[in-house]
């Protein structure tokens, strides 16, 4: 028998469930044989064929032998595992495996693979906290971060054709998380001691978040030059469609030129983004829906200060109450513009809210979990949102200064 299983049974023997994590357990198994149901149900409905059910039970299957094998409190103690512990792959190959496997429909892979790939920074920040974040254990993080925030921008471009509100609401959600998760990774890799792990964590949070900044074209260009190339010719074309982007070599042959001329309007016309408006009633029906949605988050991220209130100190509460503030007044902005029939305006502006919103509930849970100030105040907020400014986690001159008086 493979003595890594042998290894991880041994670790499965030895592993106790407090009273509390069964409770917890025992929910989460609930929640999971629910949202089967639900899936399933939703499947029926819609008539798919039945290699979906194959597979879903061939997961399922496989899952089940080696929860048998290695019992049920090992896959539910791998959720804590970090890269590198012994039930990490246990976390990577089954549990997300399995949970994968349960995301039907869109809404539900982007859920999944937006929360897989916060998980993966995480990991990066847990690590990095206790000075492990090592060049090797970066790069292994990194990679399926990539590619669960590739599936997650693909899953998010077919939801927003479907259902516009939810797709803008989930984009929100995406960006603004990741650009939360880069700021703490390298506020905490800054602090560290070892001089490895400050400088992976950097890297790792500057490429998060110009890969966010970037957001679809970015996501296309690095999973495949063709496409790039496209998106890029689309973007000149629409600036400039009747002016040909002048060859080098077009002195060497009048035939070759006129070909190449006649091939770069050709994709020119094929590439022109084709706007389509959407009627008043339409934008009427987004609008309501995302002012619901942006009521839901701001309400959520206002539970979370207050569960999390006891933990903070003084700076970080104040940095808090002061986001609040200002997402609770665009919050009533929006509303005035909705009363106004100002829909497009309001769009953007509850959809500033979900950002927002989102970003600093991010941002207090971990302040309240590393026990310090991970909060980022309004004006950096602001700068990262248009991307410019410093990097986030970079030290200024008050930043040292205040450092070296305490």
């Amino acid at each position: 028998m493979d003595n890594r299983l042998i290894n991880i049974k041994k670790a499965a023997e030895q592993t106790r469930l407090s009273v509390h994590e069964k409770d917890v357990m025992r929910a989460r198994i609930y929640e999971r044989i629910d949202a089967s149901y639900r899936a399933q149900a939703a499947i029926r409905r819609r008539q798919r064929s039945g290699w979906v059910f194959f597979s879903m039970r061939s997961v399922s299957v496989a899952a089940l032998v080696f929860a048998v094998f290695v019992g049920s409190t090992t896959t539910y103690a791998a959720q804590w595992s970090l890269p590198g512990g012994l039930l990490y792959p246990v976390k990577i190959y089954v549990n997300e495996s399995v949970q994968g496997a349960l995301a039907l429909s869109e809404e539900s892979r982007v859920s999944f693979h937006t929360e897989v790939a916060q998980e993966r920074l995480r990991e990066a920040e847990a690590l990095a906290s206790e000075d492990r974040l090592d060049e090797r254990t970066a790069a292994v993080i990194e990679e399926n971060f990539n590619t669960h925030v590739a599936k997650a921008e693909t899953a998010v471009a077919s939801l927003e054709e479907n259902d516009p509100a939810s797709g803008v609401e989930v984009r929100a959600e995406l960006d603004s998380s990741l650009l939360a998760h880069s700021s703490i990774l390298a506020r905490i890799g800054e602090g560290s001691d070892n001089e490895q792990t400050k400088n992976n964590s950097r890297s790792m949070s500057e490429r998060v978040r110009s890969r966010n900044m970037g957001g679809v074209v970015a996501v296309a260009m690095q999973a495949d030059a063709a496409p790039a190339a496209e998106v890029s010719t689309m973007s000149l074309s629409a600036v400039a469609p009747e002016t040909p982007t002048p060859d080098p070599e077009a002195s060497v042959s009048s035939k070759s030129s006129g070909e190449t001329a006649r091939t770069k309007n050709a994709v020119s016309e094929r590439a022109a983004p084709v706007v389509s408006v959407p009627s008043t009633a339409a934008q009427k029906k987004i609008a309501l829906q995302l002012q619901k949605k942006a009521t839901t988050q701001l309400e959520r991220v206002g539970q979370s200060f207050k569960e999390s209130s006891n933990f903070l100190d003084a700076s970080t509460t104040l940095k808090v109450e002061e986001r609040l503030k200002v997402l609770e007044a665009q919050l009533d902005t929006g509303n005035t513009q909705t009363a106004d029939t100002l829909y497009e305006a309001a769009r953007a502006t509850f959809t500033e809210v979900i950002k927002g919103s989102v970003g600093l509930k991010t941002l207090i849970e971990a302040s309240k979990k590393y026990k310090r100030d991970l909060v980022r105040s309004k004006q950096e907020s602001d700068d990262d949102s248009r991307g410019g400014g410093r990097v986030a986690g970079a030290e200024t001159e008050k930043d040292k200064k205040q450092k070296d008086e305490d």
